[in-house]
Order: C-alpha cells, then structure tokens, then sequence
C-alpha cells in the first residue's frame, strides 16, 4: 500500500479532537513558513510585517500554547527548528504562583503516567497535567509551577529533563538489592540430578542444570517464544521434586496458568495475581521453589511484592521468559531489570523448537529483527498477498472460511480496532452463509474502560450509565458487586447497585481506586456454533468458574434466552 493511501486510513480512524490537534499544527507551520518566506524574499523584514502571534488554545489540546513550540515567528525574528537542541529548554512563561487546581492536575497526571512508566520527560508530564488533568481549571503556567515545586528525581540528558519518582526509584531498589543480596546464600536445589528426557536439546539441558544447580535465591531462563521452555519445565520439575522441594507453577495472565500450563499436564498452575492476593493459597506454597513461566510480563510492582512475599515464606524464584516480547501495561520490566542491574544469572535458550523448515527460519529471523529478510522468506513461501484495501475483508473471510472447513486453526489480526471490527463483521457473515454459526440472539456485555488508577479518582470522567464492578474487598460494598453510575455531584460519583439485595445509592469510594474497575454496557451477537471468550473472572448461575481469558464453544440457545455451552454448563 502506497504512503498517499496509508495516510488516508491513517485520517479516517482519528477522532476528531485529534484531527483538530493535527489541522491546528499544521496551520501554526504553514503560519510561520510563510513569514519565513516573506522575509527571505524581501531580504529582510518587509515593511509593514507583524509578529504571527498564535493565541493560547489556538493549538488545541495537544499544544497547550504556542510558546511550547519556541520562539515567536515575526519580524526580525529567526525561525528554529524545534527539533534542534537550540530551542529553549522551557516556555517563557509568566511568574505565577501554582494554585489547588495545578498541583491537583500535577499530581493525578503523575499517578496516570507513572503507574505505566518509570521515567518521563518533563514536558511529557506538563502536558499530561494540561491536557488530560482538570482541563479549564489548571493553567500552563500553573502546572508549569506546579511541576517544579513537586518532589521529583531530575536528570537532564542531552538538554532535555527526565522525571522519575522516588517511589519508582525504591520499587527498583528493594527489586535489586533482594536479588543481589540472594546470590550463593542457598543449597543448590538437585545438583546430582541426571537429564531424563533424551529429547532434550544442548541448551534445554544446560537450562535445566543451571536451575537445579543455582545457590541463588532468584534463578533466570531467557528463551524466545517457540525454544522449548515448557518442555524443559516438566524436566525440571522432575528434578526439583526429586530433591524433596516442592514446585509451584505460576504465570502473569489467567490464559497462560490455566488454558497454556494445565493444557500442558501442570494441573495446579495458577496466576501470580491469585498468589499475591490469596492467603490460604500463600500458606500452601510457603517454602516451595515458584517457577514463574511468562515471567517478561512481569511489572517492578509485581515483581516487588512477589520478592516480599517470596521472602516471608522462605519460597525460591525461577523466572522463565522473554523480554523481546509483550511487556506489562504497568511500569517496568522487572526481568530485564534483574538481568541487567540486579545480577539475576540466566540460562539463554534460543534454537527454536516449534517450527520446522522455512516457518523456522522466518520466525528465527523475526527474533533478530531482520524484518527485510523475514519478509523475503515469506514472499518466497507465497505466504504474502497484496489486496486493495476495499476488497481486505471480504477475502479475509473467504480464507478465514475455508482454513475451517479444512479442519485448521486460524487466527485473524488487524492493526487497528476499526479494520479488526470490519473484518470480523465480514467473517461472521461469511459463517452464517455456511450456516457453521446460526440463531443469533443480542447479549449485554460490559466493555472494559481501561482506566488507570488516577484516571478512575477523577470524578470528572464518569457518565451515567456506566457499570463498577468491585473487585478487591471495600467497606460497604460486596465483593463482586455491579454498580450502576447515576450521576456526578460536588466531586461525588453517585452510583447505584444493580443487585436487587444491595439496594440504595452510594457514593463511590474514589479513594479505593485499586479495587474497581469502570466499565460502559454494550450488546453484542452471540450464535449457535461459536466460541466465545471471558473477559473477566466470575461464575456462571450453576456456580461454575468462569476464567478471564478462556474460550467457550456455544451449542445452543434456548428459547428463553440462556446460552448452554458446549461443556454442558449454561449462561444466563
């Protein structure tokens, strides 16, 4: 697809406060080339010229003002590039005192963008605070203010400040330390143990010595998706046992504890968030060797309390992942920290297991980034096919079809949320022409906002209508609870409960962010003949466990509306 057709796509999925922010931009360049250009021609200042003065707000929300941009473009004056490290470090901005609503627009700004990164710019934080943060209450020259009185950790690199916090900065501290502080001070775990599973490659071997021999408390597998690390974990597991340890198996997401690792023969695997908030279930893995599989999705703050936990029950870590490939929505990447900083030793696996022939090559040169050759080994197994984009979805159904009937598995990816909704719409369609779906009835569901915490204390960004599920224990609500959003009042979210044994409104506990999560209603298709996916943890009517990310195939739908799934467990 060519650059002019891109950008095209590229336009029609902006919404439209971002397409103003664009427009804005585009007309402060036009703005300023054009004095520029007057001003070369005439060999200098052309009698009459004004300063192009651009009033604050003209740039939308995404510039804040045009003193973001540099210096002011008129006469006499010299354009800059705003990419050069000549612009100014700062605005000129007027010497004014911060008031409550800066430092309050500062300080849910850094609780936002800190709770999913470990270091910022400081501009980034500024327009974080005046552009998402009480917007029409906090001034630029307020936040500005604001930021600099605030108690960050500055570092100024190549001319630009970086900020971090001092609670960032600890959480990696007590992270580094602890492992640091664990290396040689324990028993090797099996050290006479002898590799079982002749099938075992070179490196899954090597991997499987280095755990069993470790006298550190925390023990490193690096592998690329496709290595093995599975496989060796059954060896492993062999050998720990062997060595009168107990192992438990856990993994960041539900998907890969319960559908990947049980899938695997690890019935008791579990997910590192159930560890972390489960007593009962910490008592019963008190003094175990916790093998943490997926462990690159592992957050500093995860990491942090699983290292405090892993201590106060005298348990030992092995982490096994890979940091090349998805990282936690939360700061950090804790494994990649232990690595580099913390003197975590890791065994590296990296021949690729799982595929076979050219799909082997491909994928080897995709985990050393040599895209250009990866797509050449594609194109050379007529694996690539260019379509016009109009006729994408109708042909993605028709393949998607046919992959089906064969007896195979497939899987369909966009690159944004409107192409993938398209393309499922057209798949869907081409399944019920083949009647492999049917009998389609409408279904409430609750889309997730994604919130972060400091996004859920801000009572200025509930509607009414929207759902709260209470997901931790808070005084005064039951866990589990759905709270319907009715209104928002003197800084109150007043909601109501959707249980007919919780009556009453409530405010919402704002303070208790970390325990609910903000969810708006939907209605969605669901057929006979499909496979359906939970997106949040719960039980069915019959008190069935309904895991956050698994699949279920629908047999039927019954007259009065209640969907029975293929396990003979229904839905209501």
């Amino acid at each position: 697809m060519l650059i002019p057709e891109l950008e095209r796509v590229w336009w029609s999925n902006l919404p439209p406060e971002h397409r103003e922010a664009f427009e804005a931009v585009k007309t402060l360049l036009q703005r300023t080339r054009a004095a520029d250009m007057s001003q070369q021609m005439a060999g200098g200042p052309v009698e009459g010229q004004v300063a192009v003065k651009i009033e604050p707000g003209e740039t939308s929300k995404a510039l804040g003002t045009q003193k973001q941009l540099g210096p002011d473009v008129g006469a006499g004056a010299k354009r800059e590039s705003v990419n050069k490290r000549t612009r100014p470090k700062e605005p000129v901005v007027r010497d004014v005192e911060a008031n409550d609503d800066d430092r309050r627009a500062v300080a849910l700004a850094a609780l936002h963008i800190f709770e999913r990164a470990s270091v910022v710019t400081e501009r980034q934080l500024i327009a974080e605070a005046r552009n998402h943060w009480r917007y029409g209450e906090a001034s630029l020259e307020g936040v500005w203010k604001a930021v600099r009185e605030a108690n960050f950790l500055r570092l100024e690199i190549d001319g630009v400040v970086h900020l971090t916090t001092e609670e960032v900065r600890a959480e990696e501290r007590r992270i580094i330390d602890g492992c640091q502080n664990g290396i040689g001070r324990f028993e090797p775990i099996n050290p006479r143990w002898k590799i079982e599973d002749e099938k075992l490659k070179e490196q899954q071997r090597e991997a499987v010595g280095h755990v069993l021999n470790s006298r550190d408390w925390i023990i490193g597998i690096s592998g690329k998706a496709g290595t093995g690390k599975t496989t060796l974990l059954h060896e492993a597991k062999r050998g720990i046992e062997a060595g009168c340890n107990k192992l438990l198996v856990f993994a960041p997401t539900s998907e890969a504890a319960r559908d990947v690792l049980r899938g695997e023969g690890f019935k008791d695997a579990e997910t590192v968030a159930r560890l972390l908030e489960n007593e009962i279930f910490q008592e019963q893995a008190r003094d175990a060797v916790w093998w943490i599989d997926e462990a690159g999705l592992l957050s500093n703050k995860q990491m942090d309390r699983l290292r405090a936990l892993a201590k106060e029950l005298g348990s030992r870590l092995v982490l096994a992942g890979d940091t090349g490939q998805h990282h936690s929505v939360e700061r950090g990447q804790a494994f990649d920290l232990l690595e580099k900083q913390g003197g975590m030793k890791v065994a590296h696996v990296e021949e690729i297991m799982r595929q076979r022939g050219a799909n082997k090559r491909f994928v080897e040169q995709v985990a050393k980034h040599d895209f250009e050759s990866a797509f050449q080994t594609l194109d050379n197994m007529d694996s690539l096919h260019e379509v016009p984009t109009t006729e994408l979805a109708k042909l993605a159904a028709e393949k998607y079809v046919e992959a089906l009937k064969l007896g195979e598995t497939v899987l369909a990816t966009c690159p944004t949320h409107k192409e993938c909704d398209r393309v499922t719409a057209a798949i869907r369609e081409a399944l019920k022409a083949e009647n492999m779906i049917r009998n389609g009835v409408d279904w409430p569901v609750l889309k997730n906002e994604h919130w972060s915490t400091a996004e859920k204390m801000d009572h200025h960004r509930y509607k009414p209508g929207q759902v709260v599920q209470i997901n931790r224990h808070v005084k005064g609500f039951a866990l589990g609870e759905q709270l319907e959003v009715i209104g928002v009042r003197d800084g109150l979210v007043r909601v109501r409960s959707k249980s007919r044994t919780h009556d009453g409104i409530k405010a919402l506990p704002l303070a208790e962010a970390e325990s609910f999560g903000v969810y708006h209603p939907e209605t969605i298709e669901i057929c006979e003949g499909e496979k359906i996916r939970v997106t949040c943890n719960g039980r069915n009517a019959e008190g069935h466990r309904l895991d956050n990310g698994k699949d279920y195939k629908v047999d039927y739908i019954s007259h009065d509306g209640k969907i029975g799934l293929e396990n003979g467990w229904k839905v209501y």
